[in-house]
């Protein structure tokens, strides 16, 4: 089993750009409180734990949840807007680690 650093098909021998992506923290919705309870709280946690693990492996790491907020709706996705700012700066983030 290769790890992604170790794939055999990169252009000219280089080593993979990785790019890990933490997400929005969850919103506490009153129609799902039941059924998430604590989530909040611990989606706020999470992007510390990922942030690690992207400094140990040497990659790029986006923190969306500076970004964008998830939806008031059901407090997990991402609206539109949201979709479209994530959008942009992670094809920023992507230009600016690719090769060129």
């Amino acid at each position: 089993r290769l790890g992604l650093r170790e794939i055999p098909t990169r252009p000219a021998g280089a080593e993979p750009a990785l790019i890990i992506v933490s997400p929005a923290p969850m919103q506490e919705v009153d129609r799902f409180a039941e059924m998430f309870l604590g989530g909040a709280v611990k989606s706020r946690q999470l992007s510390s734990f990922i942030r690690d693990v992207a400094k140990r492996t040497g990659a790029t790491f986006v923190d969306a949840g500076t970004l964008v907020e998830s939806s008031s709706i059901d407090g997990i996705h991402l609206d539109s807007d949201a979709h479209r700012i994530l959008g942009l700066e992670l094809a920023r983030v992507v230009q600016a680690v690719m090769p060129h």
